[in-house]
């Protein structure tokens, strides 16, 4: 297969374990290791007695710090079962039916013009409707929502981002905060409800917990899902012969995924605080630093993956050293859908469409985040199945 491209992160000349105080924070500030080797990074995702997952900030103005992925273990454990039911393999399963009538809905709308803008027409839609749904989020609070996720994920990226952050926080937890009031009275079968419901034990889980948990789960399943499903799309136009392969071969697509997630992982890095003072490949590491793990460099790693920037649908025996996810205790738990609803989704757009390209003198802009990386807009241009036959008949 062809070499995709340069990796995103290459730091041949740089110590695989280095301070930059320059290092642009996701909350606001700047100050962090920075860890590139694979064994590394998985070390500080695996071992959460040295590195804590609890890095964000607890104030008041930055709620979503109290999200249930800023916890340890044990209280982790405890908090990630009361969620992930929705996210288990059965019940992803169920949705595959929805998840395909929406992925239909949206392609039948744009097919006609033979040309959309991908993430605005179809990757942003797809994935607020998935996680809108699971969630249980009314459709007409979609582009609020949307306009929130996009505000936190960029704020410490863009000028002014950790105060509109802050006012979008603000926002967002009222709203949630009158959605879980309305499930106490009316329950309904989705996560809010589940959530505006929960205990650990005999206790109530506290309310700044429960919102800062939907809006880590509605980042997690729509910004980074939109990115993953834009990025394969985008490397298959970038090697058109992707195209082929998979649209005669369907069954390889969740291969093509895997390579898309080790090639090009949104997030590209994850932090951690170290618990206690530590020394990594040498440098001393103090308590309470910030270490970001960099999985765009990890996931091509020579040491792991042989030939790592070719793009090779025959490297699925190492799909389990891809860190895109996660790793250990903190793996993402909506893994299986994100891989479900983005190979439905190539499998659609595959059926309908043919010699996917960008349309011309398109300059692609990389997203403003440095966590959710993928393209602002994606404006692309294909032949139908109906088109290409009409063309043998003329």
């Amino acid at each position: 297969m062809p070499v995709i491209s340069q990796p995103f992160f290459h730091p041949v000349d740089i110590r695989p374990v280095h301070f930059d105080q320059d290092h642009r924070l996701m909350f606001g500030g700047k100050g962090a290791w920075q860890v590139y080797r694979h064994a590394d990074v998985q070390r500080i995702f695996m071992d959460y007695e040295t590195f804590s997952n609890a890095f964000l900030p607890r104030r008041d103005d930055y709620i979503i710090g109290s999200n249930f992925n800023q916890l340890d273990p044990p209280l982790h454990g405890l908090f990630r079962a009361l969620i992930a039911p929705p996210f288990s393999r059965s019940a992803v399963a169920k949705q595959e039916e929805h998840i395909r009538a929406l992925c239909v809905s949206l392609l039948e709308e744009n097919i006609q013009h033979h040309e959309m803008e991908f993430v605005r027409d179809f990757a942003l839609p797809l994935s607020a409707g998935v996680i809108g749904s699971i969630l249980g989020i009314p459709s007409s609070a979609l582009p609020k929502v949307n306009y929130w996720a996009k505000t936190i994920v960029n704020a410490g990226y863009v000028e002014g981002g950790p105060e509109t952050a802050a006012k979008a926080q603000e926002e967002m937890t009222a709203f949630f905060t009158h959605m879980m009031a309305l499930r106490k009275q009316q329950p309904e079968d989705d996560l809010i409800t589940k959530l505006s419901l929960a205990k650990i034990g005999d206790e109530e889980v506290l309310l700044s917990v429960k919102i800062a948990t939907c809006m880590t789960i509605l980042i997690g399943g729509y910004e980074t899902t939109a990115s993953l499903l834009t990025n394969a799309v985008q490397i298959f136009i970038e090697y058109p012969e992707l195209q082929e392969i998979l649209m005669y071969n369907p069954e390889l697509i969740p291969r093509a995924i895997w390579e898309v997630l080790r090639l090009r992982p949104s997030p590209v890095s994850m932090y951690r605080r170290a618990r206690h003072d530590v020394y990594l490949d040498g440098q001393l590491i103090r308590k309470d630093d910030l270490l970001n793990g960099w999985i765009a460099a990890a996931n091509r790693d020579p040491e792991v993956f042989p030939d790592p920037h070719n793009f090779d649908l025959d490297r699925n025996h190492l799909r389990g050293n891809v860190l895109s996810f996660g790793y250990g205790l903190h793996y993402c738990v909506g893994d299986t859908l994100a891989r479900t609803e983005v190979r439905i989704a190539l499998e659609e757009i595959l059926r309908r469409m043919r010699h996917i390209h960008l349309q011309p003198g398109v300059l692609l802009q990389p997203s403003e985040s440095g966590i959710a990386v993928g393209f602002q807009q994606l404006p692309i241009a294909f032949n139908t199945w109906h088109a290409i036959e009409k063309g043998r008949t003329c």
